[in-house]
């Protein structure tokens, strides 16, 4: 009988994964736990590897030790790779650090902090029954969890200053510790009634000619994505759990919605040819398999904002959700005014996604590098490009994260030049204000970062002389 779980967990917490396997599978859900599952004498990586593969929910027993662990990370990242649902059953109160928290920042959370053990335990098994008997066998993925909230500790707060329209001061930054981590809480979400105002939007089909186009249609996704996640009154699911439901003729939409915790679904494609654009979308409430709407734009490239604007304002109306003037100021924002910038954007986006969603860590040298280059190339045609400048912070994040900070190909001064940029008034106008959490955290983290990296003189002085 093939396991279908996976059991995540550092070699101290062998006691309460015990328990875990125990437990389902007292209600015949199999498992597969190690040191247990590895044959004797086989090779200990390419075990774990082909237990994940079979498998189709990892349960990772999240604790201090775990958080701190090498191999739980791989295994995380190995599932989200797989297309397999992750939960995350913290057993102590800690928070993610930094490259956990890539992948579990979208997650639904059990919280099992508060003794006994046993209650959690019959609430996991129930929520994996529901998403064994729910979810599709090799794509199913987890709920997105509520909001997250910033939380920094006293040592470690970021003081942020309207001046104007939009000034941020980031000071308190300037003095953490440097063997500090990033964190963020993560707040625990519980299984609720789906509402109708939600929706999880598939990840757009390209049609183009051009078969590398992908990552254009991936940005038309994103942006009305991003657009319904700004209105108030929408549950909307992060790309982080949808980019994994790509154009297939026997996916089942109400068993991905099921998976993903939502009432409805959006459907769409792109074609682009020459100066031409065409999106198609569907909204398909998925309970019923009935189509609440559906349209076509045949328009210029040049008005593909305002295709996503539309396409955004009209799913809010069929879904009976109210704009704020806040909110519609937000939607009607256009991110870029040079088509170009913006498609170089978009590439640099696909790049740094495929890399956060990737567990292969060796390999993520180059798109990294890449992408910056579209970055850079970015905002010297659209100098006012805001999430450019943040996009490229964000690469050279991940490339502090993955250690590549340190090689020759990695020059140091584009990261202090986008870090310059995200504290300049001159980008500010192209920001709607609040502005948004992720927006604070990569100005935060980038400095951080470079304050840390750069501290490392001597370190510094031998690479670069």
């Amino acid at each position: 009988m093939p396991s279908s779980v996976f059991i995540s967990h550092s070699s101290k917490d062998k006691a309460t994964a015990d328990a875990t396997s125990q437990r389902l599978e007292e209600d015949g859900i199999k498992c597969w736990i190690a040191p247990r599952d590895i044959a004797y004498g086989s090779d200990w990586t390419k075990g774990i590897i082909q237990g994940i593969d079979e498998c189709r929910v990892l349960v990772l027993v999240f604790s201090e030790h775990a958080n701190k662990s090498e191999h739980v990370h791989r295994e995380v990242a190995k599932a989200f790779s797989s297309g397999i649902a992750v939960i995350p059953f913290r057993i102590e109160e800690v928070m993610p650090n930094r490259g956990l928290d890539y992948f579990l920042n979208t997650v639904h959370w059990l919280n099992a902090t508060e003794p006994p053990l046993k209650p959690h335990l019959e609430t996991l098994t129930e929520r994996i029954k529901q998403l064994l008997t729910n979810g599709s066998s090799s794509s199913t993925v987890p709920e997105k969890k509520a909001k997250p909230i910033q939380s920094l500790t006293s040592k470690r707060r970021l003081w942020i200053a309207g001046v104007g329209l939009a000034v941020i001061a980031v000071a308190v930054w300037f003095f953490i510790p440097q063997n500090c981590d990033v964190q963020q809480t993560a707040v625990m979400s519980v299984v609720a009634p789906i509402t109708g105002k939600s929706i999880a939007v598939l990840p757009f089909e390209s049609l183009s000619e051009n078969k590398s186009d992908t990552y254009f249609a991936d940005g038309v996704q994103d942006e009305i994505l991003n657009n319904l996640a700004k209105i108030g009154q929408l549950k909307v699911i992060s790309r982080t759990s949808v980019m994994q439901y790509r154009a297939d003729p026997q996916r089942d939409l109400r068993q991905i919605a099921n998976a993903l915790g939502v009432a409805n679904i959006l459907e769409g494609t792109v074609r682009r040819n020459g100066n031409r654009v065409r999106v198609s979308t569907e909204l398909i409430d998925a309970r019923n398999d009935n189509t609440l709407w559906a349209d076509s734009y045949d328009r210029d490239l040049t008005d593909i904002f305002a295709i996503q604007i539309e396409v955004a304002q009209a799913i809010a109306s069929k879904l009976t959700a109210t704009l704020s003037p806040e909110e519609k100021k937000m939607i009607e924002a256009k991110p870029s005014d040079n088509l170009e910038a913006y498609d170089l954007y978009l590439r640099a986006k696909q790049l740094i996604f495929g890399v956060e969603t990737s567990p292969e860590i060796g390999a993520v040298e180059k798109p990294l590098i890449d992408a910056v280059a579209f970055l850079e190339k970015a905002v010297r045609l659209d100098p006012k490009f805001t999430l450019a400048y943040c996009a490229c912070a964000e690469a050279h994040d991940l490339l502090y994260v993955f250690g590549m900070i340190r090689l020759r190909s990695v020059v140091p001064w584009p990261m202090r030049r986008s870090k310059a940029h995200c504290n300049s008034n001159q980008m500010f106008p192209r920001l709607t204000w609040p502005v948004h959490p992720i927006f604070i955290t990569v100005i935060a983290t980038t400095i951080w970062r470079e304050r840390s990296w750069l501290s490392q003189s001597a370190a510094y002085q031998t690479i670069w002389k």
